[in-house]
């Protein structure tokens, strides 16, 4: 019965977990002894040889009593692991147990052990022995004490294991931590701790110095409370702390509130309480580089407008993501190589920079301006139909009127544009659509070449007839006006408006007498006069800019009924242009008179143009008309 409990605590101790005993644990233990020596066969048998059960254990168990000439009542023979037997606690060289101890550690125990008594408490505390062999060694101590009926202190019962690889392990873990401390406050980088929700627990040195903080003035603060853009927040939670091994770049506020831009990583360094620690590199420096590349790529260094590659960039990237409908206006600036010639390039150069303002102070934000050649500008005007690209080319057009620029006077600058509602169009031919738009409507400004052969003879023509200026501008505004009525295309609004101009242009060849007479012609002088859509004809064909615009002007004088001249062509056989401008100058000649016919009213050249709807004049046009001059 005794050997059979004896074997069961043996194993017990063989299992237990020294590491993790207390002090009532020690006390159980104890108890555990008393009731095998109760109940075991042998009364006789002492205390101290029940403590024989722990020989084969690494716990050594020591009995102390009070008595200065037998200090030592009982140590289990296993304190052989230091080298010693029982013995030599009892009568050799350790019956005095302080010799046992490291000389170094016995007044700080002794003073601790003397406390311990007077509070007659369980006890715990860790000290060095000296092994017989002069190895120094670790061990925790667990003392409970007993007293007599009276209360006095008689022994002290205690279990004593060895600890040395425990602290050792210990010490390398102090040691970790005090090198991870130093390299963390000392490190050229910032370093900061957060936990999962995003709290600061701690700083760096390179942290307080780069943001200029006192360390309590972040710490327990969001992260967020330095971030310059607060949804980077999402992203931190997001990746930060991850298993990914990505970097991200954030923007941050110093305390002064300048702005810094980190590259951080991150790793978590704490399991249980899942505290991320925070690497981060300061890019400010290298981000304003990248940025004044990115920056210098795409823009122009003289408009500070972007530039063709930036251009050819979005305009590809607005196509491929289906962003419908946008627009693109093409604009080249007049007299720009006069006044190089004339003036220098410094001269020029300030133009391109007045220009390029007046074409951005017309746009909207989201509109893209770019300076796509020497004299090109391009416009990428995103979620715009027709109409609206039609009324900025206005609105440039107005506000340059309004800008006078020395020594060049008031810049002109031809417009052109196109519009993408699908993908079923690629962007060159967009391109394209927008620049031949742009070179009719260069057509009319004076200083091109074209537009200086146009004006010589809009010039002759005045001098010589009866055509006057505000005729053909009248003829110009109510020409946009129907085209805008009519929904006209780009390219049939810029034809339009030149064959307003220049419809009566073959008159330059018919002699004045004929064109001034104040009475009716006769039918040879008629005759002639006809002549002059063929005149006209003959001199809009020979010019290249102006070649698709002689067709029209051969034809303005034909009749809806095909009773007009010169080749007796009706209804839709006429170009529509051509029946255009014929219905608004007959509406112009009525309503300003001529040298042999009295000036009427509105209200009687519309009755006087719907008698003869179906007849000279397009019923549908003679309609439109009525209700853009009621």
């Amino acid at each position: 019965m005794f050997s059979q409990k004896r074997d069961q605590i043996i194993k017990k101790l063989n299992k237990l977990d020294v590491d993790q005993m207390n002090s009532n644990e020690i006390y159980d233990l104890k108890l555990a002894f008393d009731q095998l020596l109760k109940n075991t066969s042998k009364p006789l048998i002492d205390l101290r040889y029940a403590y024989d059960i722990v020989k084969n254990t690494n716990v050594v168990v020591f009995e102390w009593g009070l008595d200065i000439n037998v200090p030592t009542l009982y140590v289990s023979e296993n304190v052989s692991q230091f080298g010693y037997k029982p013995e030599d606690f009892y009568s050799g060289p350790l019956k005095d147990y302080w010799a046992f101890l490291h000389p170094e550690d016995i007044e700080k125990i002794k003073e601790d052990l003397y406390y311990a008594r007077e509070l007659g408490q369980p006890y715990v505390h860790d000290y060095r022995v000296i092994c017989k062999s002069g190895e120094v060694r670790w061990v925790e101590e667990r003392v409970i004490y007993e007293r007599d009926s009276k209360g006095n202190l008689t022994h002290e019962k205690g279990i004593l294991f060895d600890i040395t690889e425990m602290k050792s392990l210990q010490y390398e873990l102090e040691a970790s931590k005090e090198r991870y401390k130093r390299i963390f406050q000392n490190s050229s980088v910032i370093i900061f701790t957060i936990d999962l929700a995003g709290y600061i627990n701690a700083v760096n040195q390179m942290f307080i110095k780069t943001f200029g903080y006192e360390e309590a003035e972040v710490l327990g603060n969001h992260i967020s409370t330095f971030l310059v853009n607060k949804e980077d927040d999402l992203l931190i939670n997001k990746d930060i702390g991850s298993e990914k091994e990505e970097t991200l770049d954030m923007a941050f506020y110093k305390k002064n509130k300048d702005i810094i831009v980190l590259n951080l990583s991150s790793k978590v360094i704490d399991a249980l309480d899942h505290e991320i620690e925070i690497v981060a590199v300061d890019v400010s420096e290298k981000k304003k580089d990248e940025q004044k590349i990115r920056y210098l790529s795409y823009h122009d260094k003289l408009t500070k407008l972007y530039n063709r590659a930036y251009f050819d960039d979005m305009l590809e990237k607005f196509s491929q993501s289906n962003q419908f409908p946008f627009s693109i206006i093409v604009g080249d600036l007049n007299g720009l190589k006069d006044l190089n010639d004339n003036y220098g390039h410094k001269s020029g150069d300030v133009l391109l920079q007045d220009v390029a303002k007046i074409i951005m102070e017309s746009c909207r934000d989201l509109d893209i301006v770019c300076r796509i050649g020497g004299d090109e500008f391009g416009i990428i005007c995103p979620n715009t139909h027709e109409e609206g690209a039609r009324a900025l080319c206005q609105r440039i057009r107005d506000l340059c009127m309004q800008t006078h620029i020395e020594p060049l006077g008031y810049p002109s600058i031809a417009l052109g544009f196109s519009t993408m509602h699908n993908n079923h169009k690629d962007v060159e031919a967009l391109f394209k659509a927008a620049d031949d738009h742009m070179y009719k409507n260069k057509m009319t400004f004076k200083k091109s070449t074209s537009g200086m052969y146009i004006r010589a003879l809009q010039i002759m023509l005045e001098k010589n007839s009866y055509e006057s200026k505000d005729h053909t501008n009248n003829m110009e505004n109510m020409a946009i006006e129907f085209g805008n009525a009519l929904s006209l295309g780009p390219d049939q609004m810029d034809d339009l408006s030149l064959v307003a101009l220049l419809h009566d242009i073959g008159k330059v060849g018919i002699p004045n007498d004929i064109l001034n007479k104040p009475g009716p012609l006769t039918s040879e002088e008629y005759k002639i006069v006809k002549g002059h859509s063929y005149i006209g004809y003959s001199i809009l064909e020979t010019v290249p800019a102006t070649h698709q615009l002689a067709q029209y002007i051969l034809y303005h004088h034909e009749w809806y009924d095909g009773s007009g001249y010169p080749e007796g062509l009706k209804a839709r056989e006429i170009p529509l242009i051509s029946r255009i401008v014929h219905l608004i100058d007959a509406f112009e000649v009525m309503t300003r008179g001529t040298i042999y016919k009295a000036k009427k009213s509105k209200k009687d050249a519309l009755e006087e143009i719907k008698s003869l709807s179906g007849i000279q004049f397009d019923p549908d046009l003679v309609k439109i008309l009525q209700v853009l001059v009621s």
